[in-house]
């Protein structure tokens, strides 16, 4: 019974969708939101229309020099052929979003809050759900390339990059376009604001994942939409999620990985905490971290120098 009440709320959902508006007038000043870390600040909202939804909405002061922003390390396997398909190379390791914050930490970096960020595949077939990834388009983690858009990507995808002199930009990046001096970079759908106008309104509700930059390029905004939920948030369209990123401050926007992948986690002394409800995590009874998907990237904001890690195995002298 619950399953054919969640269907048939979708299904309305979905049909009545349409060309919805967003309760959401002029621009959110963040006064109220909570601070999370020098810079960094945080906003959950709850909204009863178009549908129910419930939205969380990172800032990122990119101005300020103790902020710098991470991606996947390189992984052990990187360049060789998949178990499944055979013909595709291994270009990341997936992993949670919350595992990811633990190994940043590990790395050095004074993490503080982690989210996904690019599509892959292979997907849709089980026997293809193992821990690697192809297909991210542009990935680029502390100015080494791991990724480049190819085959359908080839003509270009929507990255966010981060330049060796600290710009940060929201770019279409082609296969054809040369990565150097990018030190930090990933990749996601499509626009959905650009240049302060909105796409063209679209029907499908998802748990969505969005990145958009101020004008000035000199603020980040994440949005993170919960979904496929009834009792919690139903999900949202690309064009609605433009109308978002501008409530937010952004003038430029990318959809990035959403779906069951969608995730937002902070990291405070050490600990993280799950700030978001995944979809792929609604029926775990405990543990929900470990209920989330294992995603191809997620992009992580530190705060503070990175301080590499000692060396455990030296060792002391006498």
């Amino acid at each position: 019974m619950k399953r054919l009440t969640w269907f048939l709320s979708l299904c309305l959902a979905v049909f009545f969708c349409g060309a919805a508006e967003l309760p959401l007038q002029g621009v959110y000043d963040w006064h109220d939101a909570r601070t999370e870390a020098p810079g960094i600040k945080l906003k959950s909202f709850k909204l009863e229309t178009p549908r129910k939804l419930s939205i969380h909405a990172v800032r990122v002061d990119l101005s300020n020099p103790k902020i710098y922003l991470v991606t996947n390390t390189k992984d052990a396997a990187w360049g060789e052929y998949m178990p499944y398909p055979k013909n595709r190379k291994i270009e990341t390791q997936r992993m949670r979003v919350w595992d990811f914050a633990a190994a940043k930490r590990k790395e050095g970096h004074n993490i503080r809050l982690a989210v996904n960020a690019s599509p892959w595949g292979p997907w849709g077939d089980p026997k293809v759900h193992h821990l690697y990834a192809n297909g991210v388009g542009l990935l680029v983690s502390n100015g080494e390339v791991l990724a480049m858009p190819h085959g359908r990507k080839a003509k270009g995808v929507p990255a966010l990059v981060v330049r060796d002199n600290g710009e940060t930009d929201l770019v279409k990046f082609t296969a054809d376009d040369n990565p150097e001096g990018i030190k930090t970079a990933v990749s996601g759908f499509s626009f959905i604001l650009t240049d302060g106008k909105l796409m063209k309104p679209d029907k499908p509700l998802h748990p969505r994942t969005f990145y958009g930059l101020s004008k000035d390029k000199k603020t980040l905004y994440i949005g993170v939409v919960d979904g496929r939920q009834p009792e919690l948030s139903l999900g949202m369209t690309c064009h609605e999620g433009g109308q978002l990123m501008k409530y937010l401050g952004s003038y430029n926007a990318v959809n990035m990985d959403g779906g069951g992948s969608t995730t937002l986690v902070t990291c405070k002394g050490g600990k993280n905490k799950l700030i978001n409800a995944p979809s792929d995590a609604k029926n775990a009874k405990k543990d929900k971290y470990k209920a989330t998907r294992h995603v191809a990237t997620a992009l992580g904001v530190c705060v503070g120098k990175y301080k590499p890690p000692k060396n455990k195995d030296r060792k002391k002298k006498k």
